[in-house]
């Protein structure tokens, strides 16, 4: 069996987390896309990152 945990956390998060600026996770988001990342959001205006 496999127990996954997810657990989501927002822009401003990742960024405190990382020593960031919220608009540099949101334009490297940008840019991932680009390239066929695919992010998640919330209520369609929110995006949310996701651990598993």
């Amino acid at each position: 069996m496999n127990n996954v945990i997810e657990a989501s956390m927002k822009t401003s998060e990742i960024a405190s987390r990382l020593g960031l600026e919220t608009v540099t996770i949101r334009k490297s988001c940008l840019e991932l896309k680009k390239l066929g990342f695919i992010f998640k959001r919330n209520d369609g205006k929110r995006q949310k990152f996701y651990k598993w």
